[in-house]
């Protein structure tokens, strides 16, 4: 029996990730929020599992709809229930520093995303990037000059890239020993030392079910340890045949699958 109902966000439970063309289609639209309305009347609990910042994430559905909703953030990195942290896993402080030197010293021009609990840190952002983060991923920032200003815990740090596959194996060759490196779209690639099915886990001890009562809903590389380890696992008919190998059915829409199920 399906308790816990969780769904990545971008090209999931919204259509487009980073859409600079088509800024509405980053939210969810009327048919999703009622379908998760309805869900949570019929007693199911409903949650995000994303590569997203947790208060950005949050900035996508309306205050009275947050109440008891669950929320795995950073790919696993912050876990939230009932509006409380239950899990937060932290970057080592000298990885952390010898990562980003590394991505300065090889791609210059790219820019890292650098995630704190509550806000993400840019490092000198061009104003093009700076607008992607603030006005399209609607995330919390602040602006340093250096990774010297940055007091807090890290939890994950991101690299935008236009043209993210060409590096993603570079990169996993590099630090995959240190870091869950792991493709979240087609600009992002994401350094954790967790992953959306470790978070998802995490939901479960907490919540006292069995991840065999969770149905999730992904399309991305960094969905595809959720899909393992939910004991339904739906992806997107968008999503790349090596993620459907992962998942136990496919659908179009996250609102109408849950539909069936609400039937």
């Amino acid at each position: 029996m399906i308790k816990l109902v969780i769904s990545d966000v971008d090209g999931t439970l919204i259509n487009v990730g980073v859409s600079e063309d088509k800024p509405t289609e980053n939210m969810p639209n009327a048919e999703t929020m009622q379908t998760i309305v309805e869900l949570k009347k019929a007693g199911y609990t409903f949650g995000v599992a994303s590569g997203r910042q947790y208060p950005a994430v949050k900035k996508l559905f309306p205050e009275d709809m947050l109440k008891g909703m669950v929320f795995c953030c950073e790919n696993g990195s912050l876990v939230v229930k009932d509006g409380k942290v239950i899990s937060k896993t932290v970057i080592n402080r000298a990885d952390f520093e010898e990562l980003i030197a590394d991505i300065d010293k090889t791609y210059p021009d790219t820019q890292p995303l650098i995630s704190g609990q509550e806000v993400t840190y840019l490092i000198n952002p061009t104003d093009e990037y700076r607008n992607i983060v603030e006005n399209f991923l609607h995330n919390e920032t602040v602006v340093v000059s250096s990774v010297d200003e940055i007091k807090e815990d890290i939890i994950k740090v991101a690299i935008f890239h236009r043209s993210v596959k060409e590096i993603a194996e570079e990169y996993k060759a590099k630090w995959g020993s240190k870091f869950t490196v792991a493709i979240a779209g087609d600009m992002w690639l994401d350094f954790t030392l967790t992953d959306k099915g470790t978070g998802i886990e995490k939901l479960c001890k907490a919540m006292e079910i069995s991840t065999d009562e969770v149905m999730v809903f992904g399309d991305n590389f960094n969905d595809i340890p959720m899909l393992d380890v939910a004991g339904t696992a739906i992806a997107m008919e968008t999503a790349k045949e090596e993620v459907k190998k992962h998942s136990t059915d496919t659908c179009t829409s996250v609102a109408k699958k849950c539909r069936e199920m609400l039937l």
